[in-house]
């Protein structure tokens, strides 16, 4: 199983770089997101 970081550098790896600000800012957010409820984070992923 790849790990999360991996997962990320596949992605952006295969994203247009025009993309990468807004990988960037979903990055942030899904990350707060797991740190303020990690068990709701587990559920939705």
């Amino acid at each position: 199983i790849p790990t999360l970081a991996e997962h990320w550098i596949t992605l952006l790896k295969s994203i247009p770089e025009h993309d990468l600000a807004h990988l960037g800012l979903i990055s942030s957010l899904l990350y707060r997101f797991k740190t303020k409820e990690p068990t709701l984070y587990e559920q939705v992923k």
